[in-house]
């Protein structure tokens, strides 16, 4: 209500909008639209795609989730618009992130015709300034809607009772009581073994690519590995004035995936320059969005590693889209400059297939060794992710006769269980110096070797189980704003990059539960209240690590807000 009265009266012939200023720039939630109107609005910032001198207002956007965050301005109104972010105030082009042109124009106008869209990268609880702004003093003041697209959450594997499904982190939590185990964000359920093929194709002088195009140029590489695709890597090297003019697609087998898409309709979209390599992986780095807001003053976006997105700047999974196809046939890279404004070129691009090692979690849960003499049940997946070794499928952890589980160190001799034989096979082996009696794996067999093994034999076989559920604090870019704690198994919440507080421990923030998993309880006592808005003032103030909420190693402004956003949720 408070939103919708400012920018009514900010609506008001004649009267200047109160978020004429940066500083006064209200909050615009992820997944929220608001109107919004450059009736009565001066200028007082300025933007790369645009002439200056036009009206501006401003927004606030705080992210709930790490993730691409698609902006759109229009209401059909035939009126020239800017749409701008801005890393803070106040908007100028110096700490511009992305920029739009020739937005808000209704199908049929002169010009494009184009809503105006633009997208930016955000890590959780990050802010930014969003610059509604008309192209140039000429351009008549105008009503709009402003509207925040949250980034969709991400995609992976998830072993449900020895069964893969490719859902959300907090699906995968809620599959079954316990939770399933969640294998990473775009993961594929078919794993990823060793490189099976490296084609590439390198163009000399340079491949022009159609300016102004959308067809754009197509060039294949012939691949003739057998077996399956396990995993895809794609490298391309481009010189390009204009990294948002561009969209790059991979297409194999029937399936065809983004690469880079162009993220924005106006008539630039982002103005970044793109020079050197470029690799696209999944679940390794960030969307190349990222570092395109960052490459301001004509610099080039970084080359690097990055994840594949598609024209809303979503992360898409490459091996969700290959991952089983036959390794066989052609792979096509298609290059498109969808604007007539600026030519590149494409000095070559390549391949890096891996083969597939098999269901990640069809096998069933079986023995899975980890560290020294510790064996969990776990399917392939859960034991792969936790760098352990699988034995097998129905193996048990179990010390029975006949089961010579190698995860089992005190079965030295790998016969009848636990027996005092073992004892008698490992002391023969250390005094011939035999390298299966280091037991502590430091390279040496010494008298530390007989302790140890002594300690594991009294221990007998150690079996964890994943346990019963309980409180698991889950890192912010899968639990999103102010929910960081679901009730998962032990093995399933470690696995899932969380912390584990204990079985039967409650989610639910109260008078005396310090669980401490939601950001809000600074102070991990008595649930949410004013002595943790003063608890993490004074920590914000002194600079201690604990106020660095966005996580980016600075204690800073945005760490104030983002925990303020926060605070007011409280702990859902």
């Amino acid at each position: 209500m408070a939103l919708a009265a400012l920018l009514a009266a900010g609506g008001v012939a004649g009267a200047q909008p109160t978020n004429n200023t940066c500083a006064a720039a209200p909050t615009i939630a992820p997944g929220q639209s608001v109107q919004g109107t450059l009736a009565g609005a001066t200028t007082t910032g300025a933007c790369s795609c645009a002439a200056p001198g036009g009206r501006d207002v401003y927004y606030r956007l705080v992210a709930a989730a790490e993730g691409v965050h698609s902006i759109r301005l229009c209401d059909g109104q035939r009126w020239d618009s800017a749409l701008s972010v801005h890393a803070g105030c106040a908007a100028t082009i110096v700490n511009e992130w992305a920029c739009d042109d020739e937005g808000c124009r209704a199908a049929g106008a002169p010009g494009f015709g184009f809503h105006g869209r633009t997208a930016v990268f955000l890590r959780s609880f990050e802010t930014c300034i969003i610059r509604v702004a008309a192209y140039d003093p000429s351009v008549p003041p105008a009503a709009f809607t402003l509207a925040v697209d949250a980034p969709p959450p991400l995609l992976g594997a998830c072993c449900v009772g020895g069964e893969c499904l490719v859902v959300t982190a907090e699906q995968c939590a809620a599959a079954i009581p316990g939770g399933g185990v969640f294998l990473g964000a775009a993961s594929s359920c078919i794993g990823a073994g060793a490189v099976i093929a490296q084609p590439s194709v390198h163009y000399g002088t340079g491949q022009p690519i159609p300016d102004g195009d959308p067809a754009g140029f197509s060039s294949s590489l012939a691949v003739s590995a057998q077996g399956e695709v396990g995993g895809v890597e794609v490298w391309l090297a481009m010189d390009h004035p204009y990294i948002g003019d561009l969209r790059v697609t991979l297409s194999h087998g029937g399936a065809t995936m983004p690469l880079l898409a162009r993220v924005g309709g106006g008539e630039l979209g982002d103005q970044s320059p793109a020079s050197g390599e470029y690799r696209f992986r999944d679940a390794d780095g960030a969307p190349l969005w990222f570092a395109a807001r960052t490459a301001t003053g004509g610099a080039a976006v970084e080359p690097g590693v990055y994840r594949a997105t598609d024209e809303h700047g979503a992360v898409q999974r490459l091996s969700g889209a290959f991952a089983g196809l036959a390794a066989a046939g052609d792979w096509t890279l298609t290059v498109a400059d969808e604007i007539p404004l600026g030519a590149g070129i494409l000095r070559g691009w390549g391949l890096v297939i891996r083969g597939s090692t098999g269901p990640r979690c069809g096998e069933g849960v079986g023995a899975c060794c980890i560290g020294i003499g510790v064996c969990i049940p776990y399917t392939r997946g859960e034991c792969e992710l936790a760098g352990g070794v699988f034995e097998g499928a129905d193996i048990p952890c179990q010390d029975v006769p006949g089961n010579s589980l190698g995860c089992c160190v005190a079965n030295f001799d790998g016969v009848d269980g636990v027996t005092p034989a073992d004892i008698f096979a490992f002391l023969s082996a250390w005094f011939a110096a035999d390298s299966r009696a280091d037991i502590d794996g430091d390279g040496q067999v010494l008298t530390a070797d007989i302790g140890l093994f002594l300690s594991l034999w009294f221990n007998g076989c150690n079996v964890r189980s994943p346990g019963g559920v309980g409180a698991c604090c889950l890192p912010p870019v899968l639990a999103g704003l102010g929910i960081t704690c679901a009730q998962r198994g032990q093995a399933s919440c470690l696995l899932a990059g969380g912390t584990w507080r204990g079985e039967a421990v409650p989610c639910e923030q109260s008078a005396g539960n310090p669980v401490a998993c939601c950001r809000a309880n600074f102070d991990a006592m008595n649930g949410v209240g004013p002595p943790d808005l003063f608890a993490y003032l004074s920590a914000w103030f002194a600079g201690l690590p604990a106020a660095d909420v966005t996580g980016n190693g600075a204690v800073e402004i945005a760490d104030l807000f983002a925990f303020l956003a926060a605070y007011f949720v409280g702990c859902p």
